[in-house]
C-alpha cells in the first residue's frame, strides 16, 4: 500500500503532462487540419453550418436544454483556434432570441441575448420573438421590462421575427409586435417574418386607424410613421399577421411569401396585381390566399413583367385559382422553380390552367403533389427545359391507360433526374409512369420512402427486389436507388438559407 501510495504524485505528474500534449495538440498542432485553415475560410464555415442551428427555438420547444448547448457556443468549444475565430467573427452572433415567457427567457435566453450582444459587435441584429410550448407566455404591457428591451434591440435590427404558436393572444402578441414596430428604424429594417398557427388572421394598423376588426393588431404608432418603417421591408415573410394590402410594406419587394393563409384571408384581384406591378424585381413568390372579386376567366389581362422570379409556389393555393393568379405573371428567363399541390378532391386541368404560363417561363425544375400521371406527362410536355422533378404521392391507378397510351405518342423532355418522396409510395405509380413510351429520365431516386405495393407494405429486406425489377424494366436509366435520408427538397427553397445578405 505504501509503494501504491508514492506512486500517486509521479502519476499525477505523468497525466498532467498527458493532458498538457493532448491540448497542445488539439490547439495549436498543425497536423490537425481545422487548424490550418485560414480564419476567413473557417469563419464562413462555421456561417454555413449554423444555417437552421442558430435559433434557441429548435432546443426549448420540447425538452430542456442548457444554454450553452445552442449554436455558435459550442463552436468556441472545440479548441482555442476556433474560439478565436468564432469570438471574432461578429456574423455569427447576430441571431438575438426572446421569448414570450418571461420564465424562459430569466433562465435560460436573457444570458444568451447578453452574449450574443456583446460578440455581434455593433452590427445589425436578427431579433426573434418566439413562443415555446414548454414555457407558457406571460403577460405583457409597456411596464414589462422585456418591451423595453425589445424596443431598445429593434432599433439595431436588419430583420424581426414574431413566431406565434397554436395560443396566439392577440394583446400579447399584439403588444410584442407594436414593441417591435415602436423600436424599428426605417431603412435600415430589411425583413419581416410574421406568423401564427390560430385559426383567426390578424391586420396590422395604426393606432389611428378608424375601424379595426377585435383580431386586428393595432400599433402604437401613426400609421404614417408605421408605413414609412415597413416602406424599406424587401423580404416578408406572413402567415395569418399581414399589413393592410395597400400598404407600402408590398412596394419593392424583392421576396413574399404568404403562407397558411388561404382557409381564411382575401385578396381582391385588383390588389393582387397592384403588389406585382410594384415589386418588379420580385424573385421569391409563394402564395396561399384566396382571390375576390376575379375578372372574368377569358379577360383579356396585361401581364406584370417579373424578370427576376426564380421561385413560384403555389403549394398553399387551391387549383380553382392558378388560372387567375398565373396570367398575370411573366417571368423572364432565369430558371424557375415551380412548386404546386392538388388536394384529393380538386379538379386541375393541366393544359388550361397551367399551359399559357409554363409555355412562357424557363422552369428547370417542379415540386409536385398530389397530382396524377396524366398532370406529370403534362407538365413534361409543357415544360420543355424541366431537369428535375419531385414526385409525392403521385396516383396513376385512377388514370385512363387509353389516355396515357394518346400522351405517350407525345415527345416527352428528357429528365435528368426525378425525386420520390413521401410517407407512401406506391411501386406501380411510378412503373406506371416509367414504362410511358416517350418518358425517359437518368436517375430515380427514393427518398425516405415506405414502398408499397397493391396497397401492402413491401418488406426492407425485398425492397432492394423490387428497385432492381425497375431496373431491369427500365435499363436507359442510370441509376435507381432508395436511401432513408430526408429528402433535399426542402434545401432547394433558396427562403430557407440564412439572411446573410443584410449584415
Amino acid at each position: 500500500m505504501d509503494v501504491e501510495a508514492e506512486l500517486i504524485p509521479s502519476l499525477q505528474v505523468k497525466l498532467q503532462e498527458s493532458k498538457t500534449t493532448a491540448e497542445w495538440f488539439r490547439n495549436r498542432s498543425r497536423c490537425n487540419f481545422s487548424n490550418r485553415l485560414p480564419p476567413e475560410l473557417l469563419s464562413r464555415i462555421f456561417h454555413l453550418a449554423l444555417d437552421n442551428h442558430s435559433c434557441a427555438k429548435n432546443y426549448y420547444c420540447g425538452t430542456e436544454t442548457r444554454a450553452d448547448s445552442v449554436y455558435p457556443i459550442v463552436l468556441s468549444q472545440v479548441c482555442s483556434y476556433w474560439r478565436k475565430v468564432a469570438f471574432s467573427t461578429p456574423v455569427l452572433w447576430a441571431h438575438i432570441d426572446l421569448s414570450t415567457s418571461a420564465t424562459l427567457n430569466q433562465l435560460r435566453l436573457n444570458r444568451l441575448a447578453k452574449l450574443h450582444l456583446d460578440l455581434a459587435g455593433g452590427i445589425p441584429l436578427n431579433l426573434h420573438v418566439f413562443d415555446s410550448r414548454k414555457y407558457p407566455m406571460s403577460p405583457f404591457s409597456p411596464c414589462d421590462p422585456l418591451h423595453s428591451l425589445i424596443v431598445q434591440l429593434s432599433g439595431r435590427a436588419y430583420s424581426l421575427n414574431l413566431d406565434a404558436g397554436q395560443d396566439y393572444d392577440c394583446t400579447i402578441h399584439g403588444g410584442i409586435l407594436s414593441a417591435l414596430f415602436e423600436g424599428a428604424v426605417a431603412g435600415r429594417l430589411a425583413t419581416i417574418t410574421m406568423s401564427h398557427e390560430d385559426i383567426y388572421h390578424s391586420v396590422i394598423k395604426g393606432k389611428d386607424h378608424i375601424s379595426a376588426d377585435p383580431e386586428d393588431v393595432r400599433v402604437n404608432l401613426l400609421t404614417e410613421q408605421l408605413e414609412e418603417i415597413l416602406s424599406g421591408v424587401v423580404v416578408l415573410h406572413l402567415n395569418r399577421i399581414y399589413p393592410q394590402w395597400n400598404s407600402r410594406a408590398f412596394h419593392g419587394l424583392a421576396e413574399l411569401r404568404l403562407r397558411d393563409m388561404y382557409s381564411s384571408v382575401h385578396i381582391k384581384e385588383a390588389e393582387f396585381v397592384g403588389i406585382l406591378r410594384l415589386s418588379p424585381r420580385l424573385r421569391i413568390l409563394e402564395l396561399g390566399v384566396e382571390i375576390d372579386d376575379p375578372l372574368p376567366t377569358n379577360a383579356r389581362v396585361t401581364g406584370v413583367p417579373l424578370e427576376s422570379l426564380e421561385i413560384l409556389d403555389l403549394s398553399g393555393t387551391r387549383c380553382c385559382w392558378h388560372a387567375i393568379i398565373l396570367r398575370w405573371l411573366n417571368p423572364g428567363s432565369n430558371p424557375l422553380q415551380f412548386k404546386l399541390y392538388r388536394g384529393t378532391c380538386e379538379n386541375l386541368e393541366t393544359k388550361i390552367s397551367l399551359g399559357p404560363f409554363l409555355s412562357r417561363s424557363n422552369i428547370t425544375r417542379v415540386f409536385e403533389t398530389g397530382l396524377n400521371l396524366l398532370h406529370i406527362l403534362d407538365l413534361l410536355e409543357l415544360c420543355p427545359n424541366l431537369q428535375e422533378m419531385v414526385v409525392s404521392w403521385v396516383n396513376a391507378c385512377a388514370t385512363n391507360p387509353l389516355q396515357i397510351e394518346d400522351t405517350g405518342r407525345i415527345s416527352l423532355t428528357r429528365l435528368e433526374c426525378l425525386y420520390v418522396t413521401g410517407s407512401s409510395v406506391h411501386v406501380e405509380d411510378i412503373i406506371a409512369l416509367m414504362n410511358v413510351p416517350t418518358f425517359t429520365v437518368k436517375t430515380a431516386v427514393f427518398y425516405d420512402c415506405i414502398l408499397l405495393h397493391g396497397d401492402i407494405r413491401i418488406p426492407i429486406d425485398q425492397e432492394e427486389t423490387q428497385l432492381e425489377e425497375l431496373r431491369r424494366s427500365n435499363p436507359d436509366v442510370t441509376c435507381i436507388w432508395w436511401t432513408n435520408v430526408s429528402s433535399p427538397v426542402e434545401s432547394w427553397n433558396a427562403s430557407n438559407r440564412r439572411d446573410e445578405g443584410h449584415v
